[in-house]
């Protein structure tokens, strides 16, 4: 479904990704992970066109999305859940999902609102109350089904649990679950390896803008390597 192709990324002088390659096939959930810096979210930034490419190829379906508008990439089938959440705080949570949905119809979007709340019924409850008063969790969920509005054929979520309590993350991993069983593809950016790694079918190792391995989620769980540069400190 998605191919990356020696993929660079700079800001000004600076080359945050460093000729990366990879490849999520349809059905599959892919997780990329590292440390701080690694040039993760650089990359799924480059994905949505969000950031300029110094050089490299990404093709969706076999096509080149090399001049195609962030908008339109939207339009191809592609949601995304960026770092940080970046829910409009100002807006009402169906405001937000409106929003989310803002290249659909008005039949389409009030059918496709009925169906993100009914996976996230907390959602349906705070319909009225602006994004900016929930809980982190609640503006995770939020965050996830605003980009589900287009019922994305590939969904790119970058760092899903940053900043939530344990529970919360472990109710976020299992929404992520649901979603891969219910046949979406994703490519899922997080440093929470154990989950991350748990949850998905295949894994790539970023270090300082270049990937380092790759492989199986289960072997990678398993790699000591791995083991002692992640999982001890980043559970």
């Amino acid at each position: 479904m998605l191919n990356v192709q020696d993929l660079h990324v700079s800001y000004g002088l600076v080359a945050a990704v460093k000729g990366v390659s990879f490849d999520v096939s349809k059905g599959e959930l892919v997780t990329i992970i590292g440390a701080n810096g690694a040039g993760k979210s650089t990359t799924l930034n480059a994905l949505m066109g969000l950031v300029p490419l110094a050089s490299g190829a990404i093709k969706l379906n076999g096509d080149s999305l090399a001049e195609v508008s962030v908008e339109n990439r939207v339009g191809l089938g592609m949601g995304y859940a960026p770092e940080g959440r970046r829910v409009f705080s100002s807006l009402s949570v169906l405001e937000n999902l409106k929003a989310g949905g803002i290249t659909l119809s008005k039949s389409a979007m009030e059918t496709r609102i009925q169906e993100v709340m009914e996976r996230f019924p907390i959602l349906r409850e705070r319909r009225h109350q602006d994004a900016g008063v929930l809980s982190g969790g609640e503006q995770q969920m939020l965050a996830i089904a605003r980009a589900l509005m287009v019922n994305p054929d590939f969904l790119i979520l970058d760092e899903p649990s940053l900043g939530l309590a344990p529970k919360i993350v472990s109710v976020v991993f299992e929404i992520i679950g649901e979603l891969k069983q219910a046949g979406v593809t994703i490519l899922l950016v997080e440093q929470n390896v154990k989950k991350s790694l748990a949850v998905a079918d295949r894994a790539y190792v970023m270090e300082l803008g270049l990937i380092v391995k790759s492989g199986p989620a289960a072997e990678l769980a398993d790699d000591p390597e791995i083991q002692d540069s992640y999982l001890g400190s980043m559970e």
